[in-house]
Formats: structure tokens, C-alpha cells, sequence
């Protein structure tokens, strides 16, 4: 029990997230197949009388997924963005943009519910991801992730991408109320990426401004080791990027770089 503890705590908040929607999964599908109807107690009600009655519907609902794919899909796109958010924040910052995100879109459907705009109930991780997904991609638009049959595309047309869909089912069509849910997300991923657009820095700037230095000599012999070391680390690093792409760096090289860029 404690190396399968200690194991889920070296993964990460982004594993962490994962395991967390895929315990909740297979609980409540347990749970449904010994006949326990515990979905309408988890997932959040549009109406305003039912949600009074179960105010923890707006956490709960965010890890809560009813269908395998919904679950698949929305965790591979959490994981992904969750990875290069940590390039710039920190793991209490995702964990804190991903329940923004949550409780925002579950305000987003309870206002839709309370005009009439909608009616059912909603569960799924969505406005969180796509929390996630806005705020990376506002703050490190033109990193490019690998997609299959596609190659590099950057973050921020898969962003475009998927708030563009969002909108599309916002206000019509059976994904109503989660489009709507979508936008609170939208709106969580703006404002996290607004309020810290000038904490730390930029990786993606910095490693345009910097690969020239991966083929630059050392101007000066004045500096000291510490200082020589750092840049040779540094240099080795975005040779690598350069070479193999960022997302070839390991969680803890990604650290390193951004602690060197910050430092040099």
C-alpha cells in the first residue's frame, strides 16, 4: 500500500487527476451494476431546488464521467496540457485552475438552468480541461504538441480548436448545457492566464531567444564555474528541444530548464 502510495505521489498532479476520474469511473459504474443508483447523488442538476438539496454536486460532478469515451478522451487532453502547464506553474496552481474551471462551468449551467436555457444534469471533467487547455496554450501559444496524422500543431490552434467546438454547441443541439459549461471553463483558463501572464517566465520565448547560444562560444573566461556549468546545462538542454522537440524532455529536464532560463 505505501510504495503504491508512494509511486501516485512521484507521478504527479496530472497522474494524479487521471486515476482520480478513473477510480470515480469504475466506482460508479460498480456501484450502478449492483443495482446503488448513486449517479443523480454526483452529478450537478440544472435545477436550482435540486442543487439546494445537494450543494457538493458542484465538486463532484467534475470527476464524474457516465461513458468510457467521454473519460478517455477528456483525460488524454488533461494529461497533455497538464504536462506543459507545469513548464510554468505549479502543481497547486493546476490543482486550483482545474476546480476553477469545474466550479466556474458548473455556475455557467446552473445560470443557463435557472433561465430555462436548459434542463438535466451534468458531469464531466470538460470546463475543467478546457481550463487547463486555454490557460496553457494563452501562455505558451506556439509550443506544438504531436498529433497522429497531423504532426506539430501549436497550442494555440488546438485551443481555437476547442473552444470553437464549445461554441458551437453551446446554445442548441443535444451538448447544450455542456457548452455552456465549456464557456465557464473558457472563462476560468482567461483569467488564471491574465492574472499570472507576468509571473515567471515565458519557456517559449525564451528558448527562441536563447538557441542561438547553443552555438555561441563563451565571450568571457571571467565567470565563475557555477555560472559556466549552468549555461552548459542550459545549452545541452535546448540542443536537445532543438534536436527532438520539447516534448522529449523529461519532467524533471523540463524543471531544469525553466529553473536555468529564470537564473542565466
Amino acid at each position: 500500500m505505501n510504495r503504491c502510495t508512494d509511486w501516485i505521489r512521484r507521478k504527479g498532479v496530472p497522474t494524479q487527476l487521471v486515476l482520480l476520474n478513473a477510480i470515480v469511473f469504475v466506482g460508479v459504474r460498480i456501484a450502478a451494476l449492483a443495482g446503488w443508483d448513486i449517479d443523480s447523488w454526483v452529478v450537478l442538476p440544472s435545477m436550482a431546488s435540486q442543487f439546494m438539496c445537494r450543494p457538493w454536486t458542484l465538486v463532484t460532478y467534475m470527476v464524474v464521467h457516465l461513458h468510457f469515451f467521454h473519460l478517455v478522451f477528456n483525460m488524454l487532453w488533461l494529461y497533455w496540457f497538464s504536462e506543459y502547464f507545469l513548464t510554468l506553474g505549479s502543481s497547486r496552481q493546476l490543482i486550483s485552475l482545474y476546480i476553477s474551471g469545474g466550479v466556474l462551468g458548473g455556475a455557467f449551467y446552473l445560470a443557463a438552468g435557472g433561465f430555462g436555457w436548459i434542463n438535466g444534469d451534468l458531469c464531466g471533467a470538460s470546463a475543467s480541461v478546457l481550463a487547463v487547455v486555454v490557460a496553457t496554450a494563452w501562455r505558451m501559444p506556439r509550443f506544438e504538441m504531436q498529433l497522429l496524422l497531423l504532426g506539430g500543431v501549436q497550442l494555440r490552434w488546438l485551443a481555437v480548436a476547442a473552444v470553437g467546438l464549445s461554441l458551437l454547441t453551446s446554445f442548441s443541439g443535444p451538448n447544450a448545457g455542456g457548452g455552456i459549461a465549456h464557456l465557464g471553463g473558457t472563462v476560468a483558463g482567461v483569467a488564471f492566464a491574465l492574472m499570472h501572464v507576468h509571473e515567471g517566465a515565458d519557456v517559449v520565448k525564451r528558448h527562441f531567444k536563447m538557441m542561438p547560444l547553443v552555438k555561441r562560444r563563451r565571450e568571457s573566461l571571467s565567470v565563475d564555474g557555477g555560472a559556466i556549468a549552468d549555461r552548459i546545462e542550459l545549452d545541452a538542454l535546448l540542443d536537445k528541444v532543438r534536436h527532438s522537440g520539447y516534448t522529449s524532455l523529461t519532467s524533471l529536464e523540463r524543471k531544469k530548464l525553466l529553473e536555468l532560463s529564470n537564473r542565466l
